[in-house]
């Protein structure tokens, strides 16, 4: 995430207005976490208790960062409705 983090999120609101249901969220949260849980530029699965490398915390960062401002964004998007 190289821009500064309300440009990266307004820049991402219509990609992630496009999952509207729980369903839809926890589908693509399923698909991103498979490719999360792989060891950097590799098809295989990294196992319990593997150490992870800071290759690895490089690989995952921006996948959590960009997680937690989707689940950020989706819940005011709820809040927003409850109170409108």
């Amino acid at each position: 995430m190289r821009l500064p983090l309300l440009k990266w999120i307004t820049g991402n609101v219509a990609e992630w207005s496009k999952a509207n249901s729980v369903t839809d969220w926890a589908t693509e949260s399923l698909a991103i976490a498979k490719m999360a849980y792989r060891a950097p530029g590799s098809d295989q699965l990294l196992r319990p208790g593997t150490k992870l490398s800071e290759d690895y915390y490089r690989f995952a960062l921006p996948i959590v960062q960009e997680q937690l401002a989707k689940a950020g964004f989706r819940v005011a998007a709820i809040l927003n409705e409850i109170f409108r």
